[in-house]
């Protein structure tokens, strides 16, 4: 806080003490002779000025540093509790520290409603998704009495469907994700194996070939959302590799990393559009053609990865190539993360 800055702030005290002593002048000037008191008069003033600026400056001093202890802490992004604790015996950090009790009191009341709703909204969600699901498998069940061409058509759109119920699912969970991470060991293999399954019909409808190179690899994360971001991409491939196409599933480890790469002959990504494919609700040119497109499953996908320390990387090639890279980082530590995240 610069002087000028104090002095406008404490304008209110300074004009108090002026007018004091100008009171103060009168009735020593209307009850007493000047000839004989005016030397003594001015020499009280100035004795009453040094010891009213002496006591202003040590506050000023006092005010400045707490002043500086401030923005240092926000300039460095910390919390302001430290400045707060050294400097408690000022009234103005006194009623910022109330203030902030009760801000955290009330948030902490406000957090508690909003969480509340949303487990409700949660859970609401959860059922419709399973009684869906019910529905979906009596559809199932009645198309196998159908002609097989026509039974084909609706087999694909239903697996559309069950796809999409279940994103429907993951996206409501990922909104509540520090209470829905569960780390475990689980084998690459085996997971690359559930999220092909998850979208074979889709894979199937379009001839698509799948050639699966993966290498058997212990990763300690949360397995279901590490699905969840494989079944997306594979999901994007079938969408963009065109009928006859190739999709490579790759792992390889180095030092550093164990490494899941997937790769499609597809139709690419336009260089400029190729780092905001992970911006909510972000389609581009070629979600503009596909009506189906969201832009909230790669979202979704990197929000998770970023969430379980994964790097999610992706590069393309427009009319050639699109790979996306997952990297599971050995000396990532699961526990750290977690904790991290837990509200």
């Amino acid at each position: 806080m610069r002087l000028k800055e104090y002095v406008i702030r404490e304008k209110e005290l300074i004009f108090g003490f002026i007018g004091c002593m100008i009171v103060v002048n009168l009735i020593f000037f209307a009850s007493l002779k000047v000839e004989s008191t005016f030397s003594e008069l001015l020499y009280m003033d100035l004795l009453c000025l040094l010891v009213f600026s002496l006591c202003l400056s040590w506050h000023y001093y006092k005010v400045a540093k707490v002043y500086r202890y401030f923005d240092e802490l926000m300039k460095k992004g910390r919390k302001l509790e430290w400045a707060v604790g050294k400097s408690m015996n000022l009234a103005e950090v006194q009623l910022l520290d109330k203030a902030m009790h009760y801000e955290k009191a009330y948030y902490e009341k406000e957090k508690a409603a909003y969480k509340e709703s949303l487990n409700n909204l949660m859970d609401y969600t959860t059922q419709i998704v399973h009684d869906i699901k019910v529905n979906l498998a009596v559809c199932e069940m009645i198309s196998k009495r159908l002609p097989y061409e026509e039974r084909e058509k609706l087999s694909y759109e239903i697996e559309q469907m069950k796809f999409r119920v279940t994103q429907m699912l993951y996206v409501t969970r990922a909104n509540h994700y520090n209470e829905d991470i569960r780390a475990e060991y689980f084998n690459t293999q085996d997971i690359v194996r559930k999220a092909i399954k998850e979208n074979a019909e889709f894979f199937m409808s379009k001839n698509i070939e799948l050639d699966v190179q993966v290498s058997s690899y212990e990763i300690l994360s949360d397995q279901k959302w590490i699905l969840y971001i494989l079944s997306q991409i594979l999901n994007n491939s079938s969408k963009y590799t065109a009928k006859g196409g190739l999709v490579k599933i790759e792992g390889h480890e180095d030092e550093k990393a164990y490494y899941l790469r997937i790769t499609d002959n597809g139709v690419g990504i336009v260089k400029e559009e190729l780092g905001r494919i992970f911006d909510k609700g972000y389609t581009g040119s070629n979600g503009r053609l596909n009506t189906k497109a969201t832009g909230m499953g790669l979202y979704y996908a990197k929000r998770m990865a970023d969430v379980l320390n994964i790097e999610l990387q992706v590069e393309s090639e427009r009319n050639e190539y699109t790979a996306f890279q997952l990297a599971f980082y050995k000396h990532s530590d699961y526990i750290s993360i977690q904790e991290s995240h837990t509200v």
